[in-house]
Parts: structure tokens; sequence; C-alpha cells
């Protein structure tokens, strides 16, 4: 929606038409129970019906205008009209027939509005992929961004060589930063899983530069996962990206930045100071207090977890998470697989280092560490079985001693009958300076914690 002005380019409807009194009624009481009020409901279902009516008789330059006042009145709710469709089918068609760089990154535009709803996410992809080498190059920056944008939303990735290229081109050939375009670019970087080190060296110009630190919270909690997810570890910039979101924090900034935050902190083993841990969790408390988190449980055991993994354990986020009621009926969704592991591994984490905190919560089925718990196929790495033989001599097994924590390590018997544990650090789990990352340090910490004796080997 940030790029939508530029797209409408002054096309307006016609004033004395029957669809504009009806958007405008629509708009003036859309505030309403945020515009789903039984009247506004009525409204927009005869706003359905006739730009269905009138998009059946429409040329593609009038649907456009149509499209556009539509979203500019109601953007949240424009995909689920019938008449949406309707138009999408027939500029796609139009396309087909005339494709032309204008039309592709309008249609782009259109669809990726559907974010994740069908059948958004799979006219993109084939948009994309079919017409990404005619189009790429020629368009402009801008035009480009909302292509990024477009992607990112409907969670489509790109794996066009022209498109990648010209991805890392337009962040290494930024010279003064706009925002929204620069951290449309940056989004697609990390949605397409892009390691370049000419983006790193970009951005620590940036950061010298001066630039970053212009930026707000907003935009910088986009940048810092690209250096998490590569297991960048640079003190420096980290410092400055840190340093500068924790200046422009307020009440205003997103939960889901929040957690952005703090699990790129947790993931490079960032040394957050204490006090400031302790106000992001009296502000993520309080937004649980008024019930923010209950539609956001995601980001909560995210933060939970990311705060655990910097040592910082929080008794008040514990017990919100287990043993708030409402908290339990949300996490009980059986969709939500990969938060419930998440919070699996919290809990765990919390069996292990604070046994006190959870002891009235149901019972583990398994113990949380368990030293001759055999590992499961999928989690032995290649990087394993090498360290292995250099154990030929000694008793060894690959085991899952930290239950929920999935990686697998090596148990020797010492000659004297100890055990000792041995943890394998290559390229899944090592930072760029070597040394573990944030799930491998948790995993030696907790290992500390339950006087193991711990020993790192080097792929």
């Amino acid at each position: 929606m940030r790029f939508f002005k530029y797209l409408q380019k002054g096309k307006q409807l016609n004033s004395e038409t029957k669809l504009s009194k009806l958007l405008d009624m629509y708009k003036e009481n859309a505030g309403d129970a945020l515009g789903n009020n039984q009247e506004n409901l009525n409204r927009r279902k005869k706003i359905d019906k006739t730009c269905s009516y009138k998009i059946k008789n429409s040329h593609p330059e009038e649907i456009q205008v149509i499209l556009d006042a539509l979203i500019a009145v109601m953007p949240a709710a424009v995909v689920s009209l019938n008449c949406y469709t309707e138009a999408i089918k027939k500029l796609q068609s139009n396309f087909i027939k005339n494709p032309s760089e204008e039309k592709f990154v309008k249609l782009s535009f259109y669809l990726g509005l559907f974010k994740r709803k069908h059948p958004g996410p799979i006219l993109l992809k084939n948009l994309i992929d079919l017409y990404s080498n005619s189009f790429i190059e020629k368009i402009s920056s801008i035009d480009f961004a909302i292509i990024c944008t477009a992607t990112f939303k409907a969670s489509v990735q790109n794996k066009n060589v022209k498109f990648l290229n010209r991805l890392i081109n337009e962040v290494i050939d930024t010279s003064e930063i706009d925002s929204e375009v620069f951290i449309a670019f940056i989004k697609s970087l990390r949605q397409n899983k892009i390691n370049s080190p000419v983006v790193l060296k970009k951005l620590k110009s940036l950061s010298n530069e001066n630039k970053l630190q212009n930026l707000d919270y907003k935009s910088l909690v986009h940048i810092f996962p690209i250096i998490a997810d590569n297991l960048i570890k640079d003190d420096k910039l980290s410092k400055v990206i840190v340093d500068t979101c924790l200046k422009t924090f307020d009440d205003q900034t997103r939960s889901k930045d929040i957690q952005k935050l703090l699990y790129s902190c947790s993931m490079i083993n960032y040394n957050m100071k204490q006090s400031d841990l302790k106000n992001l969790e009296s502000n993520v408390i309080l937004r649980t207090q008024l019930k923010e988190f209950h539609q956001r449980f995601d980001n909560f055991v995210d933060i939970a977890l990311s705060m655990w993994m910097l040592n910082y354990k929080s008794h008040g986020l514990i017990q919100h998470l287990f043993f708030e009621k409402r908290f339990h009926e949300f996490s009980a969704n059986p969709d939500r697989v990969k938060i419930d592991s998440r919070k699996k591994l919290l809990k765990t984490c919390v069996e292990i280092e604070r046994p006190n905190w959870i002891k009235d919560s149901n019972k583990p089925t398994k113990p949380s560490f368990d030293e001759n718990r055999v590992s499961p196929t999928y989690l032995i790495r290649p990087s394993i079985q090498k360290v292995l033989e250099d154990f030929q001599k000694c008793e060894t097994s690959i085991v899952h001693q930290i239950k929920n924590l999935n990686i697998a390590g090596i148990l020797v018997k010492e000659a004297d009958g100890s055990n000792l544990h041995v943890e394998v650090l290559d390229s899944t789990n090592a930072m760029s300076d070597n040394t573990p990352n944030g799930l491998l340090s948790l995993k030696l910490r907790l290992l500390k914690h339950l006087n193991c004796k711990v020993h790192v080997v080097c792929d």
C-alpha cells in the first residue's frame, strides 16, 4: 500500500457515478467497528455487485480505476470482493494478449494484495516466473520495489537470475536511502535467502556514513535479520542497529518488530544490556495485560524464547505463557505447529534452568535431559559422522540430549567411565568468526548447567 499513490497516477472515479457515492458513504462510516457494522457490510455487498457489473463491460484502463478506488477505500477488505477476482482475471487476460512493463507492475501489485490468500500467490508466481526475463531489467527502481513488495506479501520466492541480480545491485547501488524502497529490497533479500558478501559490505558502508542511524525502528528490524540469518558476527554493525532501535522504540512499535529485534540478537549472541532487556520485558508484559498478544501469540512465544536464549529469564513472561488460560486456548490451535515447537523448547529450557517456575504445569512425557537418548536420523549431520571417526577407539553414540532442541551431539564414554559430550561446530551452527550461534550456545549453556563435561570441536 505504500506505493499505491505512485501507481494511481491521478486516475479517479467520476464523482457523479453511483459507485463513487457508494464508496464515499462506505468511507465515511468505515471507522465504525472497523467498517464491519451491518450497514457497511450491506454497502459492501452493493459495491461488490455494482463493480462486478461495471467490470464485465469495462476496458482494462477503466477496471484499474475501479480497483484503485476500491483499494483506497477498503484496503483490507478489497480482495474478499468477488469483483476483485473477476477484475484480476480480465486484467490478466489482457496482459497475456498484450504484455507491457506498466501492466506487469500493476498486475503484480494487485496480486500482491491477496497476500497468502488463494489464488494470489499462484498467479503471482506464474507471472513472475514467465515474465521476469522480459521486464525486470527494464523497469524503474520504484517499480521493481513494487514487484519485491508484492512477492514479499504473497510469500513468493523468486529463482530468476535476472531478478536476484537486480535485487543485489539495487541494494549495493543505494546512495541516499529512501526507506520504503530500500526496505522493500531488504525484505526481498531475506525472503529469497540471499547471502551476499557485497550486501553486508554495503550495510557496513551505510552504517559508517551514519545513514542507517537515520532509519526508524521498523526499517532497522528488517535489516537486522539479514545479519542474523547469515550468522554474521559484526559487533560494531549490530550495535549501531540495536542502539538506534532502542532510541526510536516507543509504544507505537509493533510487537512483531520487538520480536524481530530480539530474534536477531539471540541468533548472533548479541550482548544486549540487562537494563535494555528489562525495559523490553516491562513493555511486553504491559502489552500482554492489554491483551495485545492474544491475537499475536507467535510473537509472544518468540520474544520469550529469544530473551531466554539471551540469558534473560523473565518469570513474568513464563507465567503468562504457561499459566494464562487464554494463551493455552490459543496455543492449542493444531495449525500452529512451528510456534508450538518453539514453546516446547522454551518449556524445556525452563524445566532445566528454573524448574520451580513450571512445576505446576503439565508434567513432561519425556525428561528434558537424557544423555543417552538416541538421536533421530534426520538430526545427524555429515560433520558429526566425520568427527565420530576421531573417536573410533572409544565407546560412542550419537545422542539428542536436550528435548526439543534439535541439535545432535556425540556422547563419548571415557576411560574412567565418565561421559564426555562432544558438540560439533560446522556451517549450520557457526558464526562468521567460528563461534557457536545462538541455538548451539543455548545447548552448551544447558549442558553446563546440568554439570555435563562438554567439548566443542570444529568440523
